[in-house]
């Protein structure tokens, strides 16, 4: 009977793997909107063309930053949801394990 439970449980885990990665297939990950700079404008440039250009990486360096932070944030949301999942499964299941040892006796 354990085995069967413990079976059903697992069987059960493995078919909610692909829902989660077609799942996952289908969340597409916005590109960042940030402006890039042109193409750097030489030493005969004059100061204040390579003073504008400097602005401009450095709105881009900003806007990157920004980016990738906000993405690091969702990513570590959604770990976070992952882990917080595979606990509450991992209770379920060891509660499920000691109601059929208790059964046993």
């Amino acid at each position: 009977m354990k085995s069967i439970v413990i079976a059903s449980l697992a069987a059960g885990a493995l078919c909610a793997l692909p829902a989660l990665s077609a799942h996952a297939q289908g969340f597409t990950v916005p590109k960042n909107t940030c402006a890039k700079p042109e193409e750097y404008p030489g030493h005969l440039a004059s100061q204040s063309r390579v003073k504008a250009w400097q602005k401009q990486m450095d709105d881009y360096g900003t806007c990157i930053k920004k980016y990738t932070a906000d993405q690091r944030s969702i990513a570590d949301a959604a770990v976070k949801a992952g882990n917080d999942a595979v606990e509450e499964y991992n209770q379920v299941a060891n509660k499920a394990k000691e109601a059929i040892e208790k059964s046993k006796n």
